[in-house]
Formats: structure tokens, sequence, C-alpha cells
């Protein structure tokens, strides 16, 4: 008889599969099942013995050969044994099932936290490269941080600016969508070239645009800096199909916000800012890509024309200048 009830211990597998699945329903379920079917087969297999034996034909005082007579015989059936057997089950689907309920929960808890991370570094990600767009890229870092907006601040700056050459003819006989996608193509790969070089693009003045070097991006060499950046989009742009013109200068420029509460935007003042548009200008007087101030031509010998003194609009006195 023993033996046949051994058999039925092909259940208790089932429940620890169900602690797998995380279910604590399955778990009590699969214990319920377990126990039931202990208790269920142990019936039929009894219900064809007549002379059934249990511990209590032992008597009160057993020998040796009462044990023999009653544990080792075909008709010893056991039946507190099979009882406390399938509480035991039962107790222990119990215990496993709470113990699946709280893990279940605490990694339900978890999966939610780290979708929620998730969706948050996405939504981050993309505000700031949305934001970024419009505003220069550490700005925009700020803001997202909830950070002060940076203060007003005033710095030595160099500042380089950009213009296409006949960009207006080239927008009168192009479709409007082709002069957008050319537009943005090459501005986007000057924008890149300025940031490479340690630069910050302030905005884009449409066919061209205005980058500062030490505002508000702190750079150990600002001059320099821009001086490759400016070197850089004239060689790595010179196979476009639009040449340009760029002004260099130096001098104290204040960074900082402008604009309502409701709307912003961030830009850079001085004379070095004007003059460096000025100069931009002059190289279509003077058929140059490239026409600097002192500062320039003093840092970086590279074949500089002298254009003298030169009287600029808007700008109260004659600025030295150099041109390629």
């Amino acid at each position: 008889m023993s033996q046949r009830i051994w058999g039925v211990q092909l259940l208790f597998p089932t429940i620890a599969l169900a602690g797998v699945s995380l279910s604590w329903q399955l778990v009590a379920w699969a214990g319920a099942v377990a126990a039931t079917g202990w208790i269920g087969v142990f019936l039929i297999l009894i219900s064809s013995i007549e002379n059934r034996l249990s511990w209590a034909d032992l008597g009160i005082d057993p020998t040796v050969a009462d044990y023999e007579r009653v544990f080792l015989s075909v008709d010893f059936v056991g039946n507190g044994t099979r009882v406390v057997e399938a509480m035991s089950i039962l107790g222990v689907a119990a215990i496993l099932a709470v113990t699946v309920y709280r893990a279940r929960r605490v990694f339900l808890a978890q999966v939610r936290a780290e979708r929620k991370q998730e969706s948050e570094r996405q939504k981050r990600f993309f505000a700031s490269d949305t934001l970024a767009r419009f505003v220069p890229a550490t700005v925009a870092q700020r803001m997202l941080d909830g950070r002060a907006e940076p203060p007003v601040q005033e710095r030595d700056t160099a500042i380089l600016r950009l213009d296409i050459e006949s960009f207006s003819s080239f927008a009168a006989e192009h479709d409007p969508k082709q002069v957008i996608e050319s537009l943005d193509e090459y501005l986007s790969a000057a924008s890149e070239i300025v940031a490479d070089c340690g630069g910050v693009t302030i905005s884009f003045t449409g066919d061209g645009l205005l980058a500062t070097f030490n505002n508000p991006v702190e750079v150990n060499a600002p001059l320099r800096s821009a001086s490759d950046a400016a070197h850089a989009i004239r060689r790595q742009l010179s196979t476009s199909r639009f040449a340009c013109r760029i002004g260099l200068s130096y001098g104290p420029v204040v960074a900082g916000r402008i604009g309502s509460s409701s709307r912003q935007a961030f830009t850079v003042y001085g004379e070095a800012v004007n003059i460096a548009a000025r100069l931009q200008d002059h190289g279509k007087v003077v058929g140059a890509t490239l026409v600097v101030d002192q500062h320039f031509e003093a840092m970086d010998n590279c074949g500089w024309r002298a254009l003298g003194d030169v009287e600029l609009k808007g700008i109260s006195a004659p600025v030295r200048s150099y041109c390629l």
C-alpha cells in the first residue's frame, strides 16, 4: 500500500512550477489539486482493502513484532499519516502562495518604476533634443534641469558671423521646399563645425548664422577656436552649391535672455557682434570670403591682406581689418 501511495508524489512538482509563474492563484490552485488528488487516490486505493490496518492497531505499548506485523503489512494504510501529509501540502502551498504574491508585487512595482523612468528619460531626451534646436544646448539643459537661468554675463568673446552668397537669387530660381532643404543641410553642417570647435550657435539669421566662442560657454582659446571654425567651414563646405562669407571679431559681449514671461530667446549683445556682421558684409565689397579684425591677424599669420582702418556702418570708430 505504501509503495502505491508514493506514486502520488508526482503532484508536488506542479506546485513548484506554479511558483515560477509568479501567480499566487495558480500556486494555491496547484496545492489544492495536489492535496485533493493525494486524498482522492488514497481513498481509491484503500477501497479494495477489506482488513485495513493503521497506527491505532499497534496498541498502547507496541513491540517490535507489533511494528513488523502492522507497518510491514500490505493492508497498512496509515489514515492519520495521509491526512497530515495532505494538510502539509496545503500548508506549503499556502506559504508559497503568500511568498509569490509578495514577490509579484515587488516585481511589478519594479517594472512599473523602470517603465516610468524609461518614459521620463525618453520625454526628457525628446524635450532636450527639441529645445536645443531653438536655443543653445547648454541653455536648454539648464532649463530642463530646473536650474536658474544663466545670469547675464559679460566676457571677451570671439564672434563668427556667416552668410551665404547670392542666396536670394538661388531662392528665386528654385522650389521653396528645395530651398529650405538645401539651406538646412548647409547650416546644419556649419553649426556642427562650430560645436566641434567649442562654439555655440546662438541663432540662424535667415541664410546665415551667428556663433560665439567663450560666451555663454567658456572656451580656453576663443580666438583660436573661432578661427579654426571659420577655416573648417570654408574648407569642408567648399564643395557645396553655396559659397559663403564670414566675419570674425573679438571683444566684450553680453549674453542673456530677452522676452516676456511666456516667450523668451537667448541672444548676445555688444559692438563685437555688430562688427562681425559688418565685416562679413564688407567681404562682398572687397571680394573676400573671410574678413577679420586685428585680433585674428595678430594671432594667426596665414597670408592676410591688410584692408586698413575700415569705416563700418553703425560702428563708432574705424576697424583695422584683414581678409583672405
